[in-house]
């Protein structure tokens, strides 16, 4: 039963890098009024709300599709408002673009 449990959940990630030039021109692609504030606002709340209560997890094993669903449960367990959980999305969103598949 423990490893169905477990199972249902990412593996764990790495913390992200801090924001970069490439990562604000991705995120405007998708997010036109996304700056290197917002990004890097976006980055800190990931890290340091989702890492109070399990480890980060990787930002690669969810689809773009399912991430909006994903933070819509997370973001009340964490307690972020409105416009914390559209920032962390974005990041999110963004550094999936960036990143290279696996």
């Amino acid at each position: 039963m423990v490893l169905v449990g477990c199972g249902a959940h990412p593996k764990a990630g790495t913390v992200p890098h801090p924001v970069s030039p490439e990562l604000v021109q991705q995120a405007q692609t998708r997010f036109p009024a996304a700056t290197e504030a917002s990004l890097e606002q976006g980055r800190e709340l990931f890290v340091s709300r989702c890492k109070k209560c399990h480890d980060l997890p990787d930002r690669r094993a969810y689809a773009d599709d399912r991430w909006p669903k994903i933070l819509d449960k997370m973001a009340r367990k964490a307690k972020l408002d409105a416009e914390q959980h559209q920032l962390v999305l974005q990041f999110i969103l963004a550094e999936r673009a960036l990143a290279p598949s696996t």
